[in-house]
């Protein structure tokens, strides 16, 4: 068995200008650095196209909580090419940012991020 490594999962929503949803993005963002090393590189999210992965892999009450626009703390195993390579100290927490798009049309794009790199660029009050 191999190892677990804990992350969140939600979806991710574009808006034009109008406030219309125009696209959006299931995403699982772990806590700690995975370095994929067959890829000589890390990774920071995975994004899944549809629901039918989450489900098989997280379960249907995650996938109900990722639609009704939580973001939701779960667990995944490592696949054998991944290895943990640092973790923050102490008790990470995602949170939903928004910031605006130009180009290829104006709008309003989400992401997650954490809380202390959030405070850091001004998303949020100290």
């Amino acid at each position: 068995m191999s190892e677990k490594v804990k992350g969140v999962i939600a979806q991710l929503i574009t808006r034009d200008s109008k406030g219309n949803r125009i696209d959006s993005k299931i995403v699982w963002r772990p806590y700690c650095d995975i370095y994929m090393k067959d890829l000589h590189d890390s990774l920071a999210e995975t994004e899944f196209t549809d629901f039918g992965p989450v489900i098989d892999e997280f379960g249907l009450d995650v996938a109900n909580k990722v639609v009704a626009g939580q973001i939701v703390e779960v667990s995944r195993e490592l696949a054998p090419n991944e290895e943990v390579r640092s973790c923050p100290a102490g008790k990470q927490m995602f949170i939903r940012v928004n910031y605006q798009i130009i180009y290829p049309g104006a709008g309003i794009k989400e992401d997650l991020m954490s809380e202390a790199t959030a405070k850091k660029l001004g998303y949020i009050g100290p």
